[in-house]
């Protein structure tokens, strides 16, 4: 397949966003301090993993800089949306596959379906949420030493760098119930 590159919306002759899931920044001249300018080199634009497995990138513009999610932009950019759907989905579950040829718009159902069907519906319950401070051994750990009576939530709460909040929550199984 031949990269077709598109200006991306709002941002044309800065960046472009390519049918195979590349962004890139144009060459252009930008004014500085002390009526100074300074030229910058076109380049491939190097992408950074959100924490749920997506790939977004930075766009700058009068100094004010903007996150965009790569498949967003490919799929705004590239494929049509007759009836105006809200959600861009990966057709093979590889959500840092940005190929247009992978993506398509489809409504929230659809997507959750897709996932579903394709065993791709992941939970960020537990450690795999990018909020936790503890793993699942440390659950299991604190559950035995306070129902040993060996420790209080207090002393568990000290122990593991969290808040006696939660130390209750856990022993009840308020949180962590998956384990």
């Amino acid at each position: 397949m031949k990269e077709i590159w598109k200006d991306i919306k709002d941002y044309e002759g800065l960046y472009k966003v390519s049918n195979k899931g590349r962004v890139k920044s144009l060459r252009r001249e930008v004014a500085f301090s002390f009526n100074r300018t300074r030229i910058i080199k076109e380049k491939i634009l190097v992408p950074s993993n959100h924490y749920k497995g997506y790939l977004y990138i930075r766009l700058c513009k009068f100094g004010k800089i903007k996150i965009y999610k790569i498949h967003r932009l490919v799929g705004t950019m590239f494929i049509k949306n007759p009836k105006n759907k809200l959600q861009i989905n990966h057709k093979d579950c590889n959500k840092s596959n940005n190929n247009v040829n992978n993506l398509e718009w489809n409504t929230n159902s659809e997507n959750q379906k897709h996932a579903y069907k394709n065993k791709a519906n992941f939970s960020y319950k537990g450690e795999n949420s990018h909020l936790s401070k503890l793993k699942e051994m440390d659950v299991l750990e604190i559950r035995k030493k306070y129902n040993s009576g060996g420790y209080t939530q207090t002393e568990l709460a000290k122990e593991y760098n969290c808040c006696i909040t939660n130390i209750g929550r856990i022993i009840k199984n308020k949180s962590w119930a998956h384990i």
